[in-house]
């Protein structure tokens, strides 16, 4: 059943996906509200179960299965909330199709047998809260630097005076967006470690400790790129680099180790 759920889950995702691009490549005319009706009931559809089964497989009090899998489908459903809510504030929504196919793909992995045994583990309420925290303020910065890259290159297309921007929301609404996604991830990923440090006594073992300090390198970036911004303002390429800088530094210490524990070694 949940092999079934999964399979529905991942092509109403690509569904979403290929419908959502092609409105967005149609310049021409105008999406029909019925088709704009049918393309959002497939994504509500895939947030539904995707969240159903993930809820299933992490949040279980006794057998919460904690692979890097079941962790990247977790994130690719906080970014999928994530882009869906700002792209609605900002209407700006041609990132979305990214984040769909990433999470169909990610859907899909569930459904292949494991190369290892399940990381299992128990998780109590402290450990869920920061788990939750840490991915979705992962998910803000990594949809951050997506709209931080589409900054770039409508800033190349103004300063080449391209006229092909159609579709393109104004460069300083989605700069507006950038550093509220960067302030709202540095937030919830201060609060993560707060949660960490307030109710785990591992996160400075061997095991957790380069976790934790790639994470407060990436806080102090994400916090400098804000401060920075504030008194002398950044340019989008120092802006991009810092953002990219944060998200590689958090990647790294979120699945670094994972990715080599589960499937090199």
């Amino acid at each position: 059943m949940t092999s079934i759920l999964l399979l529905c889950t991942a092509l109403a995702y690509a569904a979403g996906a290929i419908m959502f691009a092609q409105q967005t490549m149609s310049m021409t005319t105008l999406p029909k509200p019925l088709k704009s009706g049918i393309l959002y009931c497939f994504i509500f559809f895939a947030l539904g179960s995707h969240g159903y089964i993930l809820n299933a497989e992490l949040f279980h009090p006794r057998e919460a299965d904690l692979s890097m899998v079941n962790i990247a489908n977790l994130l690719s459903w906080c970014m999928v909330l994530v882009l869906l809510v700002v792209g609605k504030m900002l209407g700006n929504l041609t990132l979305l199709p990214v984040t769909l196919g990433f999470s169909a793909l990610c859907a899909l992995l569930m459904l292949l047998p494991p190369g290892t045994q399940p990381v299992i583990g128990s998780l109590a309420a402290g450990s869920i809260l920061h788990i939750v925290l840490s991915l979705t303020a992962y998910g803000c910065v990594v949809v951050a630097l997506m709209y931080a890259y589409q900054m770039r290159f409508i800033h190349k297309k103004l300063k080449s005076k391209a006229l092909a921007l159609s579709g393109l929301p104004p460069l300083l609404h989605v700069e507006t967006w950038v550093y509220r996604l960067i302030g709202l991830g540095s937030i919830l990923l201060a609060f993560a470690l707060f949660s960490g440090f307030a109710t785990s006594e591992s996160m400075f073992t061997q095991q957790h400790a380069h976790k934790t300090v790639l994470s407060l390198i990436a806080l102090i970036v994400f916090f400098t790129a804000l401060i920075l911004h504030k008194r002398i303002g950044l340019s989008t390429k120092h802006l991009t680099t810092l953002t990219a800088i944060g998200v590689i530094l958090l990647t790294i210490g979120y699945f670094g180790s994972r990715f080599v524990r589960e499937f090199l070694l």
